[in-house]
């Protein structure tokens, strides 16, 4: 994947970095199915964390773009 991306011109990130959060998101499944997507990670290319959604995933019936953004 390394080598494939260095030919792209897609942004480069860190491999290792997405290896370990790709764990990490795995034992939080394992820890609570019905709450792992309520967990914040670190983007592998900006660095940044996501922000906390102000609604559990489970209780969330309101996909709309409004309530997305909602704070």
């Amino acid at each position: 994947m390394k080598e494939l991306i260095a030919e792209t011109d897609c942004p480069n990130f860190d491999f290792d970095y997405v290896k370990d959060m790709s764990l990490q998101w795995l034992q939080h499944r394992v820890e609570n199915i019905m709450g792992f997507r309520d967990n914040c990670y670190k983007s592998a290319i900006t660095g940044c964390i996501s922000p906390l959604h102000h609604t559990l995933w489970k209780d969330n019936f309101d996909d709309s773009l409004e309530s997305y953004l909602r704070e």
